[in-house]
């Protein structure tokens, strides 16, 4: 093995780290994963996910641009066996929310462990520390209410967990959150409350216009004007 050319799995992912002029905090290479067909297995391609360790817009959730995905594809285009095709993309992130109401421990104050639980729970599902082992949310790995309800209730000074609300892209309370192939998990907002946990509509900002003086709700109409 001379480290230079890419045969087996290992090959990609350790070649692909070297690649100059990019700080990366995660690669995977998907052997027989084509990113536009993900449910057919395609013999003779591998995808390469990477993820920059810093991203200054969306920290919690790093998304490669073209210059750091062509910088890796310019590095092992050569070294390449000609039968492989390769693609390299970065994650889809899938928006997770959760609310969760606690009841912190005698003595402790509220603000510090509501804090302390917030960043419990986004570490948890972060793509670069995540899941059990610190190395990031597993690929193809479900965002399970039970497991999260479990990591808040574990922070220190939670005495124990009234109810937590896992809340999907569209908006609904469920149980899990399914993840498959380049997706993974992006918790935008997570509501941490003493007692009862704050509801979906409050946590989304979907909650209805107050109704106006006269008693009748005022929305919004759109209105075509004659001239543009």
């Amino acid at each position: 093995r001379h480290k230079d050319r890419l045969v087996s799995l290992r090959d990609f992912e350790e070649v692909a780290r070297r690649a100059p002029g990019v700080d990366i905090g995660r690669l995977e290479a998907l052997p027989t994963f084509h990113p536009d067909l993900p449910d057919i297995v395609t013999p003779g391609v591998v995808t390469i996910m990477a993820i920059p360790r810093y991203d200054p817009h969306q920290p919690d959730a790093p998304v490669p641009d073209n210059l750091f995905l062509d910088a890796i594809c310019r590095h092992i285009e050569p070294r390449r066996l000609v039968t492989t095709e390769v693609h390299v993309r970065g994650p889809k992130y899938r928006a997770v929310h959760v609310s969760v109401g606690i009841e912190v421990s005698p003595g402790r104050d509220f603000p510090p462990v509501r804090d302390a639980v917030a960043k419990a729970l986004r570490r948890f599902l972060s793509p670069l520390e995540g899941g059990r082992e610190g190395k990031g949310w597993p690929r193809g790995r479900s965002v399970i209410a039970k497991e999260l309800w479990a990591e808040a209730a574990r922070t220190d000074g939670v005495a124990f967990v009234n109810e937590l609300l896992l809340i999907d892209e569209r908006g609904a309370v469920v149980e899990e959150v399914p993840i498959s192939g380049l997706e993974l998990p992006h918790l935008q907002k997570v509501a941490v409350a003493q007692g009862e946990p704050e509801a979906a509509s409050d946590v989304l900002g979907t909650t209805p216009p107050p109704p106006a003086a006269g008693g009748r709700p005022v929305f919004p109409v759109p209105v075509v004007p004659d001239e543009c």
